[in-house]
């Protein structure tokens, strides 16, 4: 003889509020841990959130960056969090940039946004003259992230304080017979190229010499 079990509608109504209840403060959690301001109630993460907010990077959610890809990559940083977050209520932080609140960001994440970098050996089409791409005096992107080396290395982004590479204490002297096109430049023994490239080039200023004195752009 088959047996039916009583259903109390009333415990099945509590059992389901609360189910739902749990699940929408869960959303509503998720949505909330997911954003700067989150990240900012650490006391330790002010400053790091002060140099986000000034930077270009302004309108980039923390986990837009420091999120791998995939399921994978959310449960991993739900996992670091959940252990940084006992590291602190147990009154023991260490401040970012130590091995255990130190991020790192992925070649994979920048390129995510920038991705003109893998298109051609050198910065994008709309930055630079053609001649100057011929020259070869631009950075080639591409071999670098081909080589495996991080954007960190040359883009230092300690607490979020980017830095446009130029380069600093590293303005070797070449000849001018070692950089092709450059044969028939002004005769000279040797150049310093950060004497007319000192940076200032990504801020929207001509460069500090006219460049048309030596090439035709």
């Amino acid at each position: 003889m088959v047996k039916f079990v009583e259903i109390d509608v009333k415990e099945l109504i509590v059992g389901g509020s609360i189910l739902v209840l749990v699940l929408v403060l869960s959303l509503v959690f998720k949505g909330y841990s997911e954003t700067p301001g989150f990240c900012r109630s650490c006391h330790l993460m002010e400053e790091g959130y002060q140099a986000w907010k000034n930077s270009s990077h302004y309108e980039v959610k923390c986990v837009e960056c420091h999120t791998n890809p995939g399921f994978k990559g959310y449960l991993e940083a739900k996992i670091a969090g959940l252990r940084q977050a006992s590291i602190y209520f147990t009154n023991s932080p260490e401040p970012p940039g130590t091995e255990v609140f130190h991020a790192e960001v992925g070649n994979e994440r920048c390129i995510e946004c920038h991705n003109a970098i893998n298109q051609i050996n050198g910065v994008a089409k709309k930055d630079l003259p053609d001649r100057l791409k011929e020259i070869g005096l631009v950075i080639g992107h591409r071999t670098h992230i081909e080589s495996k080396v991080k954007c960190a290395t040359c883009h230092k982004a300690d607490a979020h304080k980017f830095t446009k590479n130029t380069l600093e204490g590293k303005s070797q002297t070449y000849k001018l017979s070692d950089i092709k096109g450059l044969e028939e430049c002004p005769k000279k023994d040797e150049v310093i190229c950060f004497n007319c490239h000192d940076g200032t080039f990504y801020n929207g200023k001509k460069p500090s010499q006219d460049c048309s004195t030596c090439h035709e752009l």
